[in-house]
């Protein structure tokens, strides 16, 4: 690897370090203020978020700008997903914020802040920096390449949904729906057991104490087994 290529590596993994991680905490503080709760799903889209934020840019600007694209990325996802949340458009994992709207403000921040301005930007020449280019062009390349991925992705995406609506492969099976996927499809069947009655710190079970068989296999204590731990 040449000295240049190093350089380069290591600007990269230092920007999709910084981004993720500053993301992920304006997202988390901004909605602790704003609702008064933590939210760990909001918390992770948001790291989601700085990642698809740099993604686009990760090699061509600076820790700095980095840093600022990931505070806009933030306030882009969570603008994005409180529109779907107005319009009850259903997005339970906040696909289209993540990856469509700050997928979308990521490329045009790659060339909003490109460290080849004022007037080398990386534009029409891609991964090159090409000589004469302004930030203008270079917007307008970006533009142009988000209209391609649109068109690429929504062409071939209707292609293959139409195809499992035909073959009804879109749904699962109303007694699916009605139990929920979770109980249907994985194990254990909710990712935490806790009973909200407790109110006092589960003791630690000695090795003489009787432990369920659930909790052996699931690897956590069960109610039952607090009252069965002669502590």
């Amino acid at each position: 690897m040449s000295a240049d290529a190093g350089r380069l590596a290591a600007q990269v993994a230092v920007n999709t370090t910084i981004a993720p991680s500053v993301s992920a905490l304006v997202v988390s503080l901004f909605r602790r203020w704003q609702t008064g709760r933590w939210s760990v799903m909001e918390t992770c889209c948001g790291l989601l978020a700085g990642l698809v934020s740099i993604t686009a840019g990760c090699g061509n600007v600076e820790a700095g700008f980095a840093f600022l694209i990931a505070v806009i990325g933030a306030f882009v996802y969570m603008g994005a997903s409180d529109v779907l949340k107005k319009f009850e458009i259903d997005d339970p994992v906040d696909a289209i914020p993540v990856h469509g709207a700050c997928g979308i403000w990521g490329v045009l921040a790659a060339a909003l802040f490109d460290w080849g301005g004022p007037d080398n930007f990386h534009g029409w020449g891609g991964f090159q920096r090409t000589e004469g280019e302004t930030i203008g062009s270079a917007l307008l390349a970006n533009c142009v390449g988000l209209i391609a991925i649109m068109a690429w992705s929504g062409i071939l995406l209707s292609i293959v949904f139409k195809l499992m609506q035909k073959f009804d492969w879109l749904r699962v099976p109303h007694e699916v729906e009605t139990v929920g996927l979770d109980a249907a499809e994985f194990s254990p069947i909710q990712a935490y057991t806790i009973n909200t009655s407790i109110s006092t710190v589960v003791p630690s079970v000695s090795k003489e104490s009787k432990v369920s068989k659930e909790s052996k296999d699931n690897n956590f204590v069960t109610p039952q087994d607090v009252q069965d731990c002669s502590c």
